[in-house]
């Protein structure tokens, strides 16, 4: 029994899903089977829930946050006969895992785009059709009118990501961020420039306990709004 548990954790760990009607685990791709081969030959295996900080958001909640969001959608029927055309809205999901959010927002009525950390998942969003820009959104300096995120949370690292989206976002733009419940209480000095930003341009929202248990995690969260 112990030794069936570690290898079911192992499996899971390199994105395997038991099925029991199969009686095996079950890879959504090659490219995570392939990380079976990778772990036998390095002797270890990656939690990358962990590493990336990657917990899915809830389709309801990502509904909710681009509703919050309100992005400015371009109506082509109406803008087509008037000679002052609307501008479309630059819109940036900067942690996009597997496009949890990104699969809520109207892309071709917007100027949308992405960021991803992880190389897996940015191959599921270009798979998905999405711009995705590989790499660490803290290095970003793309400014946009929408910011609609779900950032990883430990090390404080919600509160960076928040922060530096904030100071991308333009005037007149909204932020929707998921954030660690920590967020209302943290002692850390970019927690408390985070809450000022609040006090004076946003909103926290409260969700429900364990609102991201289907994601893997019993964390509690908040989705905070910010307009400039």
């Amino acid at each position: 029994r112990e030794k069936y548990v570690e290898i079911n954790k192992v499996l899971e760990l390199c994105g395997g899903k038991c099925n029991r009607a199969k009686k095996a685990h079950i890879f959504e791709s090659e490219e995570k089977a392939k990380s079976i081969i990778e772990a036998q030959e390095k002797g270890e295996v990656v939690d990358k829930k962990k590493s990336y900080q990657f917990y899915e958001t809830p389709k309801e909640i990502a509904k909710q946050m681009v509703e919050l969001a309100d992005i400015k959608y371009v109506n082509y029927e109406e803008t087509a006969e008037d000679d002052n055309s609307e501008i479309l809205q630059d819109v940036i999901e900067p942690s996009a895992g597997r496009g949890a959010i990104c699969d809520e927002i109207d892309g071709s009525r917007c100027l949308f785009r992405c960021t991803e950390l992880d190389p897996e998942n940015c191959k599921i969003l270009e798979e998905k059709g999405y711009p995705v820009f590989c790499g660490d959104f803290l290095t970003s300096t793309e400014e946009a009118d929408r910011f609609i995120m779900n950032p990883p949370f430990t090390k404080g690292q919600d509160a960076d990501h928040i922060l530096h989206a904030y100071s991308l976002l333009r005037k007149g733009g909204s932020l929707v961020s998921v954030a660690s419940a920590g967020v209302e209480f943290n002692s850390q000095k970019k927690y408390k420039k985070l809450r000022e930003l609040i006090e004076k341009n946003g909103k926290i929202i409260k969700l429900e306990n364990n609102s991201f248990k289907e994601s893997g995690t019993n964390v509690n969260t908040v989705i905070i709004v910010l307009n400039k």
